[in-house]
Parts: C-alpha cells; structure tokens; sequence
C-alpha cells in the first residue's frame, strides 16, 4: 500500500460513466485545459473539446501536481494566488474556491505555503480537483484525515460518495501526519525538481532570443486552440498539424510540444533565458507587423499577450498600441531635432547689411541705363497739379504742394534715373507726409503716383531695388520706434520696456489712422506687429505684477510704503524684516519687470528679423541639407519603425506574466 499525501485518483466508480464528473472521466482531475502543456505529459490522450484527456488517473495526477510545481517556482505560493491563477475571476468564484481549499489545507488563504513540499502540494491538488469535480476525489492509497471517504468493500458511485456526511473541520497542515520518506519522494517526483537558485544561473542571449521571438507564435497558438477546439476548424487544424508534425524532426516537435519544458530542462543544466536577447527576441517577433504605430503596437502587444481571456488580451493590445504610438511620437521628436541640427539656418540681413544691399541694387539698376523717360515724369507731375487744384485744400497745404510741384519739375528737364525718383519721393515725405493733416494727404497721393509709374515697369532689377528700400524703411522704422521706447523707459529709470515699445509701434497698425500704418506690410509682418502691441500672457502677467512690486513704479512705492512703515494699518516692520521684506520686493519686481523688458524686446527683434527677410515665415525656416535630408530618411526608414517595435514589447511584455497555461 502506498503511504500517505501520495498521488490521488480518481475513483474507479462502478456507475455509468456519463454520471461521473468531467474531470473523473477525463482522467484529468484538476480539469487541465488542452494546450502545449497538457500534451507535454506522459499518457496524454487527446481532448474533450476543451479539456485534456489522460489514459489514466496516475497521468491526470503528474499533470495536475507537475502544473502546481511549476506555480511554486514562478513564486505563487498562497492558496489566492494559486487558485486566482488556475481559475481566473473573469469565468469563475475564485473567492469561493479559494475559501474552499483553504478551509480544507486549515491555513488563511494569503498565509504562505512550501510550495516545494510535496505534503503541500498533494493536500492542494486534492482539494482543488474535490473543488473541480464537486465531490471528494478516492486517493489511490491512504488519504488525508479529511478526505476519508471510502467507497467500502461494496463501492459505490461518485453520487453516492457525495451524498456521505460531511467531514471534519481540517487540520492545519502543520499537524497532518507525518509522511514516509518514500511517499515524500513520489510528489516530489510528480511535482518536479526543486528549482534552481535563479542566482547560480547563467544568463544566454541566444536562450532568451529563442524564447522571445517564438512568444508570438505560441500565444497566437495558444489563442487559436482555444478558439476552434472541439469545432470543424480546429479538427482540421490538428490533422494538418499531424501531418506537419511527422515531417519535422523530434527535437523540433517536442519544442513545439513543450516549449516551457524545454527551457526547464535548460535551466536543469544552469542556463537561464537572458533578458536582453528576451527583448531583442521580443522586437524581432513583431517588428513585421504593418500598419500605423497604433496599430503596429496594439498587434504586437496582442502578440506578446499570454492572457487566456479576450479581456486580457484586449488590454495588452491597449497597451501596446499606447507604447507604440508614444514610441512614434519620440522618434518623431528626436527625428525633428536632429534634422534641425543639421539643417543649414537662413542668413539674415541686419540694418546695415540691407542698406548696403539697397545701395547696391540701385547702382546696378542706374548701370543697367535704366531710365524714366522725362514725358512720363512730366505727365505725372502735371497730373498731380491737378489733384490740388481740384482738392478742398488749406491754405498752408496748397503752399506745400506747389512748392513741391516746382521741385518736381525742375528735376523733369530730362530723363530721371530711378536713384533720382526714390529721392522724390523722400522729399515729399519729409515735406508733406509727415506734417499730417491735408498736407500729409496730398503728399501721400504724391508719393502713390511716382510708385504707380515705378510699379509700371518690368524690370527684374528695378523690382529688387525696391523690394529692398521698402525692407530697409520698415525696418528702419520699427528700429525707430524701439529706440524711442527705450528713452522713455530709461526716462523711468530703468521702467517697462514693453509697455512703452507697445505705445511707439500700435500707430503702426492702428486701423482708426491708416496714414501712420506700416506701408506694405505683410501679412506675417502684420501678425508680428500685433504680438509686439499685444504682448504675450506671461509678459503681461509678469509686468503687472511687477509692476505692483517695483519701487521704480507707482505700485511699488506704495507697497514699500505699507510694508516699511505699516501704512496706517499696522505696526510697521522691525529689525531683520525692515531690510528683508524690501530687498525682496525690490528683487521680484525687477526680476519680473526685465523678463517682461526682455521678452518684448525679443519680439521686436524677430520683427525686424523678419521684415528683413522679405515679410515671409517661410524665409526664416531653416535649409535641408544633403545631410538632413539623409538623416530625415534613414530616422523615417528604420527608427520611426524599430521605436514602435521597441516599445510595444517593453509595456506589454511588462504586463504579460509569463505563466503556464491551465
């Protein structure tokens, strides 16, 4: 007779066999799913659609007591973590058995267990599969104090087993009877070798490579045997899979059979899966995969997903996804940053270099023989005079415009070169346009008349010319207008910078005064013209607020005034405070009084930047290079796609536990 806490089994019942539980006709009391696990056993049979089936009960016993083993050694060693794991909440009460096994081991369902103990073990399986069959499981021998429910000399079915009288409360394990030393060894040989110490293994990339790229493959294995067991398809897929099986070689099968086997047996002789080529394994496997960083990364997460459950499975490919798209995102970035790196920035032109440039075209437009034939001129300024005459004039605006038609036709005895027409129209302006009023207006129509006769002709070099005048007067004028901000703010001893440069360049863009506007303006000048004016948030927040603090303003003198001498409302600061509370203030009122100086002045400075650029954004982008322009499609080619297959399996193969499959 064998000892006791040896193997179980299933009784052999006299009933018919359809009245006996699944798992006692399965010979599979522990109600083992059919997978790469179950048929690795010795006895293995075939499947009942979803179960395993075993030729005999000792087969069913080595399973269930090799698949708890495996559970020790993966560090599930409490009575929850092992039922959470082998009956997952999603399809059972895993409460209930949980409640149910401790109650039969006589230990609280989280205190921890040797797993390694072959008593343990045997005193789990058997009140788990009394759990899975709904009725105590005969041991094959001897039985636990608890789980005496012999059949007699008679027998008896199952049923009748069940129907018994209920048996008495458990005792703790630590007091079962002691088991015989032959007894011990033959769990243990059911349950497997104790485990290495990981420690004493030595890592192999190549051992890890293997099982991280062929992860994919079993789980997708695994999810489809669950899917078409028991149905036409999955008859199919197993006679095809029977007929691959015998063209391969052995070695190869028993992989595919057992591949977590095969990696135990590694273990046995100190070889362990190395984690990095586990990772690189991991990419390899679901780098294939097509489609958008999302999808890239939700499929390769589905594929790494060792969950049983659509759920689980779902989540995983939710994580991946979310990986795969943050991967994209930082390649993106990187990609960006790099390019710029290499990029070649746009020369800019300063003030003094655009007017060089000025006076260089127009000297080659006046070689060029360009010239304004004298009748053009004459029909021009006659056509003016009669503007005058004809206009609703003050008596002093009408002075003006004839004193500037005599100029102007004295300049008319003969053909005027374009140098001689731009001075024109700078005289009308310093005459005319800029005394305001009617006089401003006449000269205005003035100085439109000479650009429409300009603007008539098709010259390349005229239009270049011109272009970069009217760069360097706009230019010229924000310079101007930033200049006097700055005496007015110094003017204020060292005052807001910004909010004078505000005041000086709004008449630029002041729609109710158009005559003050900036002529020409572009549309991106325009735009940067009304960020000058407006200020952004934080200048604005930093200049009132240091505008309540600064001494040098209104606002700060009359706080320093409250906090030095109480104001009236209080007893006024003493000792170390006197000096501590001003000399704060005073730092944090200039400290944000010249952020908000120094952020307005940086928007001037790009609008003159731009001005001088010609008006467009687009100028002031950086060139590609060759070198850019190669980094730009080798990061497109190869790291976009390797940071989604690089992040996918880092979140999901994080989330997926690798457990064995019940």
């Amino acid at each position: 007779m064998s000892g006791p806490w040896e193997d179980y089994a299933p009784a052999r019942a006299q009933a018919p066999a359809q009245r006996q539980p699944r798992g006692i006709r399965n010979n599979n009391p522990g109600n083992i799913e059919d997978g790469n696990f179950a048929r690795s056993i010795p006895g293995y049979k075939g499947t009942d659609g979803r179960f395993a089936v075993y030729d005999s009960p000792e087969a069913g016993n080595a399973a269930h007591a090799t698949l708890l083993g495996s559970y020790g050694r993966r560090g599930l060693n409490t009575v929850d973590g092992v039922v959470g794991r082998w009956a997952p909440s999603s399809e059972n009460n895993t409460g209930a058995y949980a409640r149910f096994v401790a109650q039969r081991l006589g230990v609280d369902p989280t205190a921890p267990l040797d797993m390694n103990d072959p008593k343990v073990l045997s005193s789990m399986a058997a009140a788990m599969a009394e759990h899975e069959n709904g009725q105590p499981v005969t041991m094959s021998g001897d039985t636990p104090p608890w789980m005496d429910y012999s059949q007699g000399a008679s027998g008896g079915s199952p049923a009748a087993v069940a129907s018994q009288s209920a048996p008495q409360a458990p005792p703790m394990l630590n007091a079962a009877p002691a088991a015989p030393q032959a007894t011990m060894a033959g769990m243990q040989a059911l349950a497997g070798p104790a485990p290495p110490d990981p420690s004493t293994l030595k890592a192999d990339d190549g051992l890890g490579f293997l099982k991280g790229v062929t992860a994919p493959v079993f789980n997708v294995s695994g999810h489809l045997q669950r899917g078409v067991t028991g149905t036409g398809v999955g008859d199919a897929m197993a006679n095809m899979g029977a007929g691959l099986r015998d063209k391969l070689p052995g070695g190869l099968v028993d992989f595919i059979d057992n591949p977590q086997g095969y990696f135990d047996a590694q273990a046995a002789k100190g070889v362990r899966p190395g984690k990095v080529g586990e990772f690189v394994g991991n990419v390899a496997g679901t780098a294939w995969v097509p489609g958008a960083p999302l999808v890239q990364g939700a499929v390769g997460g589905a594929l790494l997903s060792d969950k049983t459950d659509a759920g689980g499975v779902l989540k995983d490919a939710a994580i991946g996804g979310a990986a795969g798209r943050a991967g994209a995102f930082v390649s993106d970035l990187a990609t960006t940053g790099v390019g710029k790196l290499l990029s070649k920035a746009p020369k800019v032109m300063d003030l003094p270099a655009l007017e060089a440039a000025k006076k260089a075209a127009y000297k080659a437009v006046d070689d060029s023989g360009f010239i304004i034939p004298k009748a053009s001129v004459s029909g021009m300024v006659d056509d003016f005079a009669k503007t005058v005459q004809s206009s609703a004039l003050s008596k002093s605006a009408k002075d003006d415009a004839a004193s500037i038609i005599q100029y102007a036709r004295s300049l008319t005895k003969g053909d005027l070169t374009l140098s001689q027409l731009e001075k024109l129209r700078g005289d009308i302006y310093e005459a005319m346009v800029k005394k305001g009023g009617d006089t401003g207006r006449i000269g205005a129509q003035f100085r439109a008349k000479i650009d429409g006769v300009i603007d008539g002709v098709d010259n390349g070099l005229v239009r270049t010319a011109r272009d970069l005048n009217a760069r360097l007067k706009k230019a010229d004028l924000v310079k101007r207008s930033s200049q006097s901000a700055d005496i007015r703010a110094e003017k204020d001893y060292g005052g807001d910078y910004g909010r004078k440069v505000k005041d000086r360049v709004f008449p630029l863009i002041d729609p109710a005064n158009p005559n003050r506007n900036l002529r020409g303006a572009t549309p991106d000048e325009v735009a940067a013209l009304t960020k000058v004016v407006t200020g952004t948030k934080a200048q604005n927040l930093a200049s009132t607020v240091g505008g309540m603090l600064d001494p040098r303003r209104l606002g700060g003198k009359i706080l320093s005034g409250i906090t030095t001498t109480g104001g009236g409302a209080g007893a006024p600061l003493t000792g170390g405070l006197s000096l501590l509370v001003p000399a704060l203030q005073m730092g944090a009122g200039f400290g944000l009084t010249g952020y908000a100086s120094k952020t307005a002045r940086n928007s001037v400075d790009d609008l003159i930047r731009l001005i001088a650029a010609g008006g467009s954004k687009q100028a002031l982008k950086r060139a590609p290079t060759p070198a850019s322009l190669a980094t730009q499609e080798a990061m497109d080619r190869f790291a976009r796609p390797l940071a989604v297959a690089v992040s996918a399996p880092s979140l999901a193969a994080a989330r997926a536990k690798d457990r064995p499959k019940r």
